[in-house]
């Protein structure tokens, strides 16, 4: 999935997330713009806490409003009076429609997804996260109307931080640190207790009207050049993205494998993922059943002769 996330920040720029993600109660600084400001960014390079992400994803709970946080909602007088002004500072940062879209997204992953044992009795979204060698574990979810964030990091005695997995924490050993299995549960078990004072309130279903995708039929380049076939997907109005070698009985250096497979029809704008061949054949395997729309297996079916880097696409 990320590389999605890196294929829509070609089509932004580094900026305008950096700017969005700032607005929405990161703590981006100037001074650290030279380490945060890179490509990686939509991958997570930068240090945050918890609270930063909580006022942030509450942002998509409360479609595209943004309020900071604010440590104490009120201070009353020994006669009961209000003293001071605690009222968060709000504003309106895209438009209702785009956090609806959001939300329908990461509503995936409670209901159904790598977070669908944390789910609750009302209607909720989130996100896991993991960053590089395990060394810190997230998980982020909310209600329309409350986020929460869980977060696990690992450190050694001068605070550096280390991977989680092989550490023992809380008496328990960890063998594998995950965001929906490590740290979810923590947010699970708060959000749980809760629950039952939660008014239920469901999620504004996005409005997909607007939204007009075009398709094309994926070329057939099976065989050709990759120079080749790139120009013909690009004049399909594709983006292509070159995969590994893979075994084929085309030519070293031609294409071996495509997905989306030709002949098939895909969103116009879509990156069509290239194999080059590495020339040698693959070994034969018995038919497997698949999903629609999975990967050719990297192997050669007993009888058939149109497996990958064969005349056909798969």
């Amino acid at each position: 999935m990320n590389t999605f996330f890196v294929q829509l920040e070609l089509a932004t720029g580094v900026c305008a997330p950096y700017r969005l993600a700032k607005a929405m109660g990161v703590d981006l600084e100037k001074a650290d713009r030279d380490v945060e400001l890179k490509p990686s960014f939509t991958l997570g390079v930068v240090d945050v806490s918890p609270l930063e992400m909580a006022e942030a994803y509450a942002t998509f709970a409360a479609r595209g409003k943004h309020c900071d946080s604010i440590p104490v909602s009120s201070i009353e007088d020994t006669a009961g009076n209000p003293v001071g002004d605690f009222t968060p500072k709000c504003s309106q940062l895209f438009p209702e429609s785009v956090g609806d879209g959001v939300n329908a997204v990461l509503r995936g992953v409670i209901e159904g997804g790598f977070g669908s044992a944390l789910a609750l009795d009302k209607p909720s979204a989130g996100k896991t996260g993991t960053t590089q060698d395990s060394k810190a574990v997230w998980f982020v979810g909310y209600t329309p109307k409350l986020a929460a964030a869980a977060m696990i990091a690992g450190a050694n005695a001068k605070g550096q931080p280390i991977g989680l997995e092989g550490l023992t924490i809380g008496g328990n050993y960890v063998s594998s640190a995950s965001g929906s299995g490590f740290a979810g549960p923590i947010w699970g078990d708060a959000m749980k207790a809760i629950q039952g004072t939660l008014k239920y309130e469901n999620f504004v279903p996005p409005d997909l009207s607007a939204i007009e995708t075009e398709y094309n039929r994926v070329p057939k380049v099976q065989g050709m050049s990759i120079d080749s076939a790139t120009e013909a997907l690009h004049q399909a109005g594709f983006k292509v993205a070159l995969g590994p070698a893979s075994s084929s009985r085309a030519g070293v250096g031609t294409v071996a494998n495509v997905f989306p497979a030709g002949n098939t029809s895909a969103p116009v704008g879509m990156a069509i993922l290239i194999s080059p061949s590495n020339g040698q054949k693959p070994p034969k395997c018995k038919p497997k059943q698949r999903d629609r729309g999975d990967p050719p297996p990297q192997c050669q079916s007993d009888g058939d002769n149109s497996g990958p880097g064969g005349g056909d696409d798969d």
